[in-house]
């Protein structure tokens, strides 16, 4: 999914004082202070709402995903983006996963629950993808490096193996929101 260009108004949410700060004076953004469910906005307000390596970090994914519901508007989008825990490298490295991290990752998400979420709350996911061929991390080391890892047995015997960025870490989903539940 491409950027939004400057035709659209964008608002933002962030619960770090500092950060709304450095956003508002730095780039000018409309940030509000404060969890999405505080900041009130009115049913059916967006026609987009985007949550970029944020799921994982909520005490109530559930609950998060029903405000979104609440605040797009009918035919509305969700773009949701976070680490895959079913990935070839979680499921090989487990706990030495990249993406696992545990004093800041509450939940963690496979393709399966988070599109089963999404269901639940009453979104139709209509894509996934795993961006990694068209983002700066790519690299034919990599395959290489998980066959070494293998292999040799690092994985289990050095303690500060981690798997390497791979297809497949990182999940997109694209939802939307058919009809009023």
């Amino acid at each position: 999914m491409a950027n939004l260009n400057n035709s659209w108004e964008k608002y933002g949410t962030e619960v770090n004082p500092a950060a709304v700060k450095y956003g508002k004076d730095t780039f000018g953004l409309n940030i509000s202070k404060g969890h999405l469910r505080e900041v009130n906005f009115h049913d059916e307000t967006f026609d987009v709402v985007k949550i970029r390596g944020t799921i994982e970090h909520l005490p109530d994914p559930i609950g998060e995903l029903q405000e979104i519901y609440r605040i797009l508007r009918k035919g509305g989008m969700i773009t949701l983006n976070t680490p895959n825990i079913r990935s070839i490298c979680a499921r090989i490295y487990k706990e030495k996963f990249r993406m696992v991290c545990p004093i800041h990752h509450i939940y963690y998400f496979s393709t399966k629950t988070l599109s089963l979420m999404l269901e639940k709350v009453g979104f139709k996911v209509w894509e996934v993808s795993y961006h990694y061929f068209d983002t700066p991390y790519i690299s034919w080391k990599d395959p290489l490096k998980i066959s070494c890892d293998i292999a040799s047995f690092r994985i289990f015997r050095k303690p500060h193996t981690v798997s390497p960025p791979f297809y497949g870490n990182i999940v997109d989903i694209y939802a939307t929101k058919e009809a009023l539940r």
